[in-house]
């Protein structure tokens, strides 16, 4: 038969339709340029950091805290990643950058204000690993659920490389423990424990979420005074509810 033209609107909707992430559509990806050179595409592996890419602080740090933002329901295409950096003395350093996910998939932007025009010339997720995973290696790594460590784990996946082996903890289960009366009070979210402890940040920017993460680990362990208690709204639905996970770093 003769040859025509591939259907691409018929099939972009069948991957849609599929659920299909950044994982198999990169996999799709490598199969059309098997199918077109007759040569196999190998995963993309760990690039070198973009120039321009801000530097990472230089430590000691007793723990840090990582949050991230992503572009679409695809837990890979990280777009925003933050890292509030705790030195001995309390004080908190914010290290964050854009991330390209290559991605024409935005359904998040109205979550977060970050468009593909926000990115555009931004590194892309295997351009800032190689600066993360020696920076992270040997300290505790704090996020606010298990969403963060999933989002690392799946953008690692798409570009054919192991998850960092960085020791996880979850800041949700150390306010649950030092916070208790929360509980049915506005729980243990973060916009919750904004009000509960007086912190001030703005929800959904990854740096400004990640050093309200690490706040809350100081402020249970005592290092910072939060004001007097004061009732809370359960207006919170960014937490997931997961096993807690150990105490906080001494």
């Amino acid at each position: 038969m003769d040859a025509y033209d591939e259907p691409a609107a018929l099939v972009d909707l069948v991957i849609d339709r599929l659920g299909f992430g950044t994982a198999e559509r990169a996999a799709l990806e490598r199969q059309k340029a098997r199918f077109l050179t007759g040569v196999t595409r190998p995963f993309v592996t760990e690039a070198q950091p973009k120039a321009g890419l801000p530097p990472f602080p230089e430590g000691p740090f007793r723990f840090v805290a990582l949050d991230v933002e992503t572009a679409n329901n695809d837990r890979g295409s990280i777009c925003q990643i933050g890292v509030a950096c705790v030195r001995p003395d309390a004080s908190i350093e914010t290290w964050v950058t854009h991330v390209d996910p290559r991605t024409d998939h935005w359904t998040c932007s109205h979550i977060h204000g970050i468009t593909q025009k926000t990115v555009t010339g931004a590194p892309t997720f295997a351009e800032v690993l190689p600066v993360l995973r020696p920076a992270l290696d040997g300290l505790t790594v704090y996020q606010h659920s298990g969403f963060d460590r999933s989002a690392v784990r799946a953008a690692c996946a798409a570009i054919g490389c192991d998850e960092p082996d960085w020791t996880w903890q979850d800041s949700v289960g150390v306010a649950r423990r030092a916070w208790p009366e929360l509980k049915g009070n506005g729980g243990h979210g973060l916009a919750s424990l904004k009000a509960h402890l007086g912190l001030s940040f703005r929800h959904h920017d990854a740096g400004e979420d990640a050093r309200a993460a690490a706040e809350i680990v100081l402020h249970a362990e005592g290092a910072r005074i939060a004001p007097a208690r004061r009732a809370v709204m359960d207006d919170d639905f960014d937490v997931i509810e997961e096993e807690d996970t150990g105490p906080p770093p001494r």
